[in-house]
């Protein structure tokens, strides 16, 4: 059995828990994958189209993960 983990990444919008940071979700996503890795899990994360957009070059390491899914 494995365990994949799951996130959303959204543009910013204002939500209550981006006020707690002043980094991107997508800065944040490519934090909590090296910390999965560093556990041996699989992440899979969705992201927004306006993430996408506004921070994609941001999300960039993401894409050379082999643990790493990315959806939308």
């Amino acid at each position: 059995m494995s365990v994949v983990l799951t996130g959303d990444v959204h543009h910013a919008i204002g939500a209550a828990d981006q006020s707690f940071t002043d980094r991107s979700e997508a800065v944040l996503a490519v934090e909590y994958a090296e910390i999965a890795a560093r556990h041996g899990l699989k992440v899979t994360l969705f992201f927004t189209g306006k993430a996408v957009l506004a921070n994609g070059n941001e999300a960039r390491p993401l894409v050379g993960m082999k643990h790493v899914e990315i959806g939308g």
